[in-house]
């Protein structure tokens, strides 16, 4: 199942409380990520499939704005990336007919991300922006690793290109497969949501070897399931089993400890 952006932005950081339901019974899985080791060495024969998260339409920027900052025509547009959506790469997006204009033309391209939540900021200061930028072939893509490994807040995205064969600049990660044996025919239905949820490891992860012709399936709408209940807080101390057992086992305890000093006194 090749998962997308959205589940990233809904489901808990490292998707620890997705969980795989058909039948009313829990599927084990393991999830694999596309990467081609040798485009280390060899990136123009990387064969690394990448899934688009965000797409930023360009538009042209007023001209005061691009002379200042250089010369040539400027175009940008900006968009809200949300929380925890890996981004390992962007991409130029052509318009009819641009990439055979512009050829392998080196084509200056920024990126500047914004963290729109500046609270939730852990040092609680002004909003630390990540700035990436290069000159790629128009063909070329450029790494951005550091963006999907350093905001983990809801950010305003902005770009600029210097080109006007371009209509888009596209944010993308790695191709990420979610990877299962169903049960039956049933329908298989994913749940996540509970922020609380521990991550779970599946012995299945660790025993699963790559189909070479796999069966892959798209994720299909988020529904709300009204038969969720979100956990309390703080469980009442009660309620809980450690606390039980603690009452089974403390109170013949404690009293033993009392009786202990008056049998001896009668002694």
């Amino acid at each position: 199942m090749v998962l997308d952006g959205e589940l990233y932005a809904r489901a808990a950081p490292g998707l620890r409380d997705v969980r795989l339901l058909q039948g009313g019974h829990e599927i084990a899985y393991a999830l694999e990520e596309s990467f081609d080791e040798p485009a280390l060495s060899h990136p123009d024969k990387d064969r690394t499939v990448y899934t688009t998260v965000l797409r930023i339409p360009l538009q042209e920027v007023h001209a005061a704005r691009s002379s200042s900052e250089g010369a040539g025509p400027g175009y940008g547009g900006s968009a809200m990336l949300p929380a925890h959506v890996p981004v390992e790469r962007m991409q130029l997006e052509p318009v009819a007919q641009g990439l055979a204009a512009a050829g392998h033309t080196p084509v200056p391209i920024s990126l500047v991300a914004t963290p729109r939540a500046l609270a939730a900021l852990p040092e609680g200061g002004p909003a630390r922006s990540e700035r990436i930028g290069g000159t790629p072939a128009a063909a070329a893509p450029v790494e951005v690793t550091a963006l999907g490994a350093n905001l983990q807040n809801d950010a305003t995205v902005s770009v600029a290109v210097r080109s006007a064969y371009f209509a888009a600049v596209l944010l993308q990660m790695r191709q990420r497969l979610l990877c299962f044996r169903p049960l039956g025919a049933a329908p298989v239905v994913m749940v996540f949501g509970n922020e609380r949820a521990r991550p779970v490891r599946y012995d299945f992860s660790t025993l699963y070897h790559p189909l070479a012709t796999p069966v892959l399936g798209q994720l299909g709408p988020v529904q709300v399931n009204p038969a969720y209940r979100r956990p309390a807080a703080h469980a009442p101390l009660w309620t809980t089993r450690r606390s039980v057992l603690l009452l089974c086992f403390g109170v013949p305890l404690l009293a033993l400890f009392v009786a202990l000093p008056l049998l001896s006194g009668r002694d």
